[in-house]
């Protein structure tokens, strides 16, 4: 005789959550509360390292140590536009910006506690070996050259001065390099004879400013913020025509790159209301799906104490701080958690429709589809995890925190939130059946969800304000309707009042959904390979993402930063970029090494690429001041020349120069310092007998990886024939460049989200 099969059971760690669900929810909710609170007191707060291993990156580190920056001084780039965008080299459009940058050299306004002009630095400008008061322009050059000023000066005397300044004998010639590209020259008759004619629809205008100027006792990231808000007050002096002249030139004027931060910021902002707002319409659509205003709340809830518990965890396992962690993470948290809540629900639910009370329905249904849910966090886990082979420490910290995530996520909405559902529901025993259309609920449930949106965006962003919000969510729209709710349907059954008791939502009432499903799952033999073909096409089309940095993909493409950085291409092309260099430390005394550095300069030069001050130009100019050699000689080194090249004859005239130069700057013929020693020391660094300089080149762009990696593989060149050279003179000699380490970061970072996201396709199929 058959043995007869008592009730069906569910897996004994279902089995217990159903027993003790109330017991485990609590201590949760606790847990998560007291991380929230104690995390930021807890959590590691340096900031995490976005660059991956690699010499480009041992070079720059290197740099940075030996020419830790010695002055605070910073600059600032504005790009001067005629309004037509026909010359700018006007007497009315130059008259125009001397007169503003007057202003600015005089405006008094108290901006951050200080006057707006009593932040401007004058300094000697090494190209132009000329003092610069603050601001400094072609319009200034113009101004100094003309007896009577721009103000006494007709349109014809303008255009010769401008002739004779930037001849190419001139000592002004520099002035050229803050012309637009398409600056032209045409020849024509006037009262002095025939002179060339220049023509420029833009020029920039450099301004420099005492960064530490700026509180020094607040964060670095709070300081560029108060130095880029001074600029946007500089900028505005800038652009008042009407300041000094009624009737002043129509000039249009850009800060080029002075907001970045300030932009970034206010973008993020302005987004934050976006991110709220996208979770309270998660939460209204799972309400939707699953039929329940307690499904929305509680998965709600459920997101808030999953945030929590994140935030705590990672703060107990010292993650660095990662813009990663701390926004994107969480974000993707929201959609994997809410994944897991719908189908954990869901299949709750087909138990009761299968004929379960909802006391079994629970472990029967979890049961299920645990594993599923637990197959898809695993493998989702793994994907992310293999960001640690990066080489990227905030990509390998991103994937430990996603992965992290993605289990709590899987507990605490795939496995708890559910049984929580089912005991409420449980509970109120359904609703009385003439309530009508419940307009006044419906309405209700819509500012539930808005306030919930608030409350799981504030557990991600500040968790210490997010707990206690959370508090006050789970009592105004969790604990309190369920209070009223279980006395309406108390009375309602007291009057005698029919409930309403039936399952709802997961997919009934969505037949449409349902029987796709079905027929996908019916033909498998089908829709495993079509699955597979697509994952694969997916993975392949990823690989082709595009591996570029643009300003618009952070900040609206019609703001007036991305506009600037769009004026400054349009009219300087290849200007925006960076530099990119071959560091050299060891003994630089020797004259050979000198002319081997230099003869590299210059093959790079002929690839279009600019020159830059070294080791060398500090003796060719010391070589070239008097003074300079006369103080050198009364410490007791004599300077010579015999070769006529330009340098000092031996190791030893050169070390001293060295010393001199970086103690006492060099002067010119006159006695005007033109190399301050704080300017030296950005580029020659001297320990001893040991030595290190830069020899530097303009990379025209930060976002075409073309252009950065040809720049790269020239230097790398460069690099290489130096060390076949002076190698045995010199103890280290290596490439780097911020252009090149940010086009390497970001390959790094694109290689690695590639093969996560790949993975992450690869186990779709298994969800």
């Amino acid at each position: 005789m058959a043995k007869k099969r008592g009730p069906a059971t569910g897996h004994r760690v279902f089995e217990l959550i159903n027993r003790r669900i109330g017991v485990i929810a609590t201590l949760v909710v606790l847990a998560a509360i007291g991380l929230a609170i104690a995390a930021p007191s807890i959590a590691n707060d340096e900031q995490v390292n976005f660059d991956p291993t690699g010499p480009i990156f041992e070079i720059r580190e290197r740099v940075e140590d030996v020419f830790d920056p010695v002055t605070s001084v910073a600059s600032a780039s504005f790009l001067v536009e005629d309004s037509d965008q026909i010359d700018v080299l006007t007497r009315d459009d130059l008259l125009a910006f001397k007169n503003r940058s007057d202003a600015l050299r005089a405006e008094t306004k108290v901006v951050q506690d200080q006057a707006l002009n009593s932040r401007l630095v004058t300094g000697v400008d090494l190209d132009l070996g000329i003092e610069i008061d603050g601001i400094y322009s072609i319009a200034d050059a113009v101004d100094a050259a003309l007896p009577a000023g721009l103000a006494g000066a007709s349109d014809d005397e303008v255009k010769t001065v401008l002739s004779e300044l930037l001849a190419i004998d001139s000592p002004m010639v520099a002035l050229r390099t803050t012309l637009s590209s398409s600056a032209s020259t045409t020849l024509k008759l006037v009262e002095s004879g025939i002179v060339e004619i220049w023509e420029a629809p833009a020029y920039s205008a450099l301004l420099r400013y005492d960064f530490d100027s700026f509180d020094t006792g607040v964060e670095e990231a709070q300081q560029l913020l108060d130095s880029e808000a001074w600029l946007i007050e500089v900028q505005t002096v800038l652009r008042d025509g009407n300041r000094l002249m009624p009737a002043d030139a129509a000039l249009n004027v850009w800060g080029l790159g002075i907001d970045f931060n300030t932009a970034f910021e206010d973008s993020f902002m302005a987004g934050g209301p976006f991110i709220f707002l996208a979770v309270a319409l998660i939460v209204l659509l799972v309400g939707a799906l699953l039929r329940s205003y307690w499904a929305a709340m509680v998965v709600a809830a459920g997101l808030g104490v999953t945030m929590m518990m994140y935030n705590g965890v990672v703060a107990l396992v010292q993650l660095d701080s990662s813009p990663f962690l701390q926004l994107i993470v969480p974000i993707a948290m929201i959609s994997f958690g809410v994944d897991f809540f719908i189908h954990g629900a869901g299949r709750t639910r087909e138990a009761q429709v299968q004929g379960n009370t909802r006391e079994r329905a629970y472990p029967l249904g979890m049961t299920a589809v645990a594993k599923a849910l637990l197959l898809a966090a695993v493998t989702s886990a793994a994907a992310f995890m293999s960001n640690a082979v990066s080489g990227v420490e905030a990509i390998t910290e991103f994937g430990i925190g996603a992965a992290i995530a993605l289990l709590l996520a899987y507990v605490f909405l795939g496995i708890l939130a559910p049984r929580v559902l089912m005991g409420i529901e449980d509970r109120l025993k359904g609703r009385p059946a003439d309530l009508g259309l419940m307009v006044l609920y419906k309405a209700l449930f819509v500012v539930a969800a808005l306030v919930a949106g608030v409350m799981v965006s504030m557990t991600v962003v500040m968790p210490v304000i997010g707990a206690p919000l959370f508090v006050i969510f789970a009592g105004l729209f969790v604990w309190l309707p369920y209070r009223l709710t279980r006395r309406r349907n108390e009375k309602a059954v007291a009057a005698g009042r029919l409930l309403i008791d039936e399952v709802r939502g997961a997919g009934h009432g969505f037949k449409a959904a349902g029987d796709v499903v079905h027929f996908l799952a019916r033909w498998r033999v089908v829709t495993l390979p079509v699955v597979a073909v697509i994952a694969v096409v997916g993975v392949i089309l990823f690989t082709q993402v595009e591996r570029q940095f643009e300003f618009t993909d952070f900040l609206p493409s019609n703001s007036e930063t991305v506009t600037g950085i769009d004026k400054a291409d349009e009219y300087f092309p290849g200007s925006v970029g960076g530099t990119g260099y071959v560091y050299v430390e060891g003994d630089l005394t020797a004259p050979d090494t000198l002319l081997t550095m230099e003869a590299t300069l210059v093959g790079l030069a002929e690839a279009e690429t600019d020159r830059s001050p070294n080791a060398a130009s500090v003796v060719r100019a010391a070589m070239a001041s008097p003074p300079a050699i006369e103080a050198i000689a009364a410490g007791g080194v004599q300077l010579t020349d015999n070769d006529g090249d330009g340098l000092a004859d031996d190791a030893a005239q050169i070390r001293a120069i060295y010393d001199y130069a970086v103690t006492e700057g060099i002067p010119n013929a006159q006695g005007v310092t033109i190399l301050r020693p704080d300017v030296v020391q950005r580029f020659l660094h001297v320990d001893g007998a040991t030595q290190a300089t830069r020899l530097e080149i303009d990379v025209p762009s930060f976002t075409d990886d073309e252009l950065i990696l040809a720049a790269r593989a020239d230097l790398e060149a460069a690099a290489a024939d130096l060390e076949t050279q002076i190698g045995d003179r010199v103890d280290t000699i290596g490439v780097s460049g911020e252009p090149i380490t940010n086009q390497a970061s970001l390959q790094s970072f694109v290689d690695s989200m590639i093969l996560s996201r790949s993975l992450i396709h690869i186990s779709e199929p298994t969800r």
